[in-house]
């Protein structure tokens, strides 16, 4: 009190205002804001204190000093003067809730003639220290002014967004409009994620839609009828966001698909393809069926399939054919785009080479010739040959020709006939060999398979300057004896034999032969092959002759002509007019006799006479045929056996008759034992089914009549 009455300088009245909250500020913040918070007694106190004397303190809902004036700043909390010296409460979490006050203090000055009276200060009750007014000695009073304000902080966790769902008629085959109801939070943005639902449940594919502040979006680029997924995530302040519970799946509308994957050729025939694919990646829908467009080389027609399968076989194509194939997938919605592919069937086999011969025949090789086939694919790029004797079919020969159209088939066996034909070889793509149509079979004969000897080569009708020679045809000869080679020679001049050629028949009259001379002579049959060569078969036995010394005469004259009689039994008696000889020094010898009997067929009948002078032989030599006649008369035993056959049957058909009647009587005298009234009834019931049928009792009168007779007899 002493300090304070001094008189040099001034006396100071420290005065105690107390403040009041009866309403505090309420102020509501989310975690990680940043909350300022205002301090209403700075404005109170700076309105009546000296400024350089304020001072201002904020104290935590622990009441502990968290910033003064002095000490500005904390790690969560700042002052801010420019701003009324406000709580800057930064990162702000649900602990920094509660009642914050702010506190100011300040000195006034205040008139000394006022003394002793309370301070007029708005909102502000004076306190006096130790309860009195203090007096001053000087002319002002200096007083301590001191206000409080509260400020309620509450820290609140945000609500994340409601689950996204589409908005009515958005949904296409590749957007999807969403809308989400807002986050309580302070929001900056939102981030949409989406990801499409598979058939395992999977996420193949995500996706986020950029910020939006709106609680309404638009998702586009997604897959035609494919399920997603989303979620809506709210950012707040940076690291800190809120995400909302996953969307039902909602799926968008079927789209045309894409082109089938991996098309291509699995096989190829000579016609047909087999194309085998995949199903689109983007099936955009449920796969209703494939469409195939089908396009020959070069050719605008076009050929249309529609299967629902992923592989397929093209039949009754061109051979080696180029095919250009479209195939395409169709949903609902309608058809997609194709895939394509291009392919060439197989070869086929050539058709049959044309104009095979035979040419060049020997009795061990021939030369087969052909021409190309009218119809190959690609080439003909071999012959296949194959030849066989037709006795040893078994033992078949097979021979290629890779260049031409020309082959010698060697080592053969003479004299045997041969059949071949030729296949063209073209070669595949694949390096297959592909046989194609085989030629015709064509036969021919190697030479050297001439007929047999001549048979019973004899020599008649000698002279002294000529003779005949006869001879019977080879026993075996192929085909036919087209012609017979005489070589003849006087034994003694050999080397000027001579040449003679019968076509025709088996009889050759040598002539200018010289009398009294020896000859030897033999004969070889002459087959013409089916190329036009002579075969020469095996030549006869050579035969010798002598002719006569001049004056000598010697053969057989009139001899007869072969004959063919028919006849009904199984032989029959030929005559014929005997020969007789010329000289009276031969004698005369024969097989048969005029009027000999002979069997049916071909029976040789000679005669020979035999000079005993010459000891030459001559020869008549004709043919017997009996055949059976075309028609018989018939004999006398046919008859009989007629006349037999003719009474059985009439015999056989009395004794029937006898039978009937003798059943007829029985039945009458069963009749007549029955009462009169029952046979009247009877013979009425007989005359009224015999009313009107002459006939039928014509009949009956002859039935009663020849029982009669029958009985008599």
């Amino acid at each position: 009190m002493e300090l304070l009455s001094r008189s040099n300088i001034f006396t100071v009245v420290i005065v105690w205002f107390a403040i009041t909250c009866p309403t505090c500020d309420c102020l509501t913040y989310f975690r990680l804001e940043t909350a300022v918070l205002p301090c209403d007694a700075f404005l109170q106190v700076s309105s009546v204190a000296f400024p350089e004397s304020i001072t201002v303190r904020w104290e935590g809902p622990t009441a502990d000093v968290i910033v003064t004036s002095n000490s500005s700043s904390h790690v969560w909390f700042a002052l801010l003067p420019l701003e009324d010296y406000s709580l800057e409460v930064s990162g702000l979490e649900v602990a920094h809730g509660g009642i914050y006050r702010c506190i100011v203090e300040g000195t006034q000055s205040v008139n000394s003639e006022q003394s002793g009276t309370q301070p007029q200060v708005t909102n502000i009750t004076a306190a006096v220290v130790d309860n009195e007014t203090i007096a001053t000695e000087g002319p002002l009073t200096d007083i301590l002014v001191r206000n409080v304000s509260t400020v309620e902080l509450v820290v609140k966790d945000p609500v994340p967004p409601g689950p996204p769902r589409p908005v009515l008629d958005s949904i296409s085959t590749k957007t999807i409009r969403l809308a989400w109801s807002h986050s309580d939070g302070p929001v900056e943005r939102y981030l949409v994620h989406y990801w499409a639902n598979n058939a395992n449940g999977g996420s193949p594919a995500n996706g986020i839609v950029s910020g939006t502040a709106a609680n309404m979006t638009t998702v586009t680029q997604l897959s035609p009828f494919t399920g997603y997924t989303f979620v809506v995530e709210a950012l707040f302040v940076p690291g800190y966001n809120l995400s909302s519970p996953p969307s039902e799946i909602i799926e968008t509308e079927a789209g045309i698909p894409g082109p089938p994957m991996d098309l291509r050729i699995f096989a190829a025939t000579s016609t047909g393809i087999v194309i085998f694919w995949a199903a689109p990646k983007d099936e955009n829908g449920i796969l209703l069926t494939y469409t195939m467009y089908i396009q020959e080389d070069q050719q605008e027609r076009v050929e249309v399939e529609h299967i629902t399968s992923t592989v397929h076989a093209f039949s009754n194509r061109k051979p080696y054919t180029y095919y250009t194939i479209h195939v395409s997938a169709s949903t609902s919605v309608g058809e997609g785009p194709n895939a394509t592919v291009t392919g060439r069937t197989n070869v086929a086999g050539a058709s049959q080479p044309e104009n095979v011969m035979v040419m060049n025949i020997t009795d061990s090789s021939a030369v087969l010739t052909w021409e190309e086939p009218l119809v190959f694919y690609k080439s003909v790029d071999a012959y296949l040959i194959e030849y066989w004797d037709v006795e040893q079919v078994w033992d078949a020969k097979m021979a290629s020709v890779d260049l031409g159209q020309r082959k010698a088939l060697s080592n053969l066996n003479s004299c045997r006939r041969y059949q071949a034909y030729i296949t063209p070889i073209t070669v595949s793509d694949v390096g297959m060999d592909v046989e194609g149509d085989r030629s015709k079979t064509i036969s021919f004969e190697t030479l050297g398979c001439g007929a047999s000897k001549p048979e019973n080569v004899m020599v008649i009708n000698i002279t002294n300057s000529s003779a005949v020679l006869i001879w019977e045809e080879p026993l075996v000869f192929y085909k036919s004896v087209d012609a017979y080679l005489i070589k003849y020679w006087d034994v003694d001049q050999v080397w000027n034999a001579k040449i003679a050629t019968v076509y025709f028949g088996r009889r050759k009259a040598l002539s200018n032969l010289n009398p009294g001379r020896r000859y030897q002579a033999y004969i070889i049959p002459i087959t013409v092959s089916d190329v036009g060569l002579d075969v020469r078969g095996n030549r006869s036995e050579t035969i010798s002759f002598e002719t006569l010394e001049n004056g000598l005469l010697t053969g057989i004259d009139s001899c007869p002509n072969s004959t063919t009689v028919s006849t009904c039994n199984s032989e029959e008696s030929v005559s014929w007019k005997t020969p007789t000889s010329l000289s009276s020094e031969e004698f005369l010898v024969s097989s048969h006799s005029s009027g000999d009997l002979f069997q049916l067929g071909t029976t040789n009948v000679f005669y020979s006479v035999k000079a005993e002078q010459s000891g030459n032989a001559e020869v008549c030599n004709f043919r017997i045929t009996v055949q059976k006649a075309d028609s018989c008369p018939v004999t006398p035993y046919l008859y009989i056996a007629i006349v037999i056959a003719l009474v059985a049957i009439l015999v056989i058909t009395l004794l029937l008759g006898i039978l009937k009647i003798r059943h007829g009587k029985r039945a009458t005298q069963s009749v007549d034992d029955r009462p009169a009234r029952d046979r009247g009834n009877q013979r009425q019931s007989l005359d009224d089914a015999n009313d009107g049928d002459t006939n039928g009792q014509q009949a009956i009168a002859m039935t009663e009549t020849y029982t009669t007779t029958v009985g008599d007899e």
